[in-house]
């Protein structure tokens, strides 16, 4: 399952990919689709939502867009999506 757009699928697995060479993280991350299909995608070299990936995304809905970069199949932006994660409220 190859889309391109805004896409909002559940998160099957997430695996770290080697650095850029500028030091910042990438990951390949498999989504499953409302149907059972299942995509991989990359996420873009340097972009900054790349540290906005961790494992409690697993099992969650993830909202992105999502394009081709060199042929491949690539997350370019990770939206906020609130069922994803649970923050601590922070008291004065």
């Amino acid at each position: 399952m190859t889309t391109t757009g805004i896409i909002t699928r559940t998160v099957s697995n997430i695996t770290r990919m080697n650095n850029t060479p500028n030091g910042n993280p990438r990951f390949v991350i498999t989504l499953i689709g409302d149907d059972g299909t299942e995509g991989t995608y990359r996420t873009k070299p340097d972009a900054m939502d790349n540290y906005k990936v961790h494992d409690g995304m697993i099992g969650q809905r993830l909202t992105a867009h999502v394009d081709s970069y060199y042929g491949k199949p690539t997350i370019f932006k990770i939206y906020w999506n609130p069922e994803c994660c649970v923050f601590a409220s922070v008291q004065d």
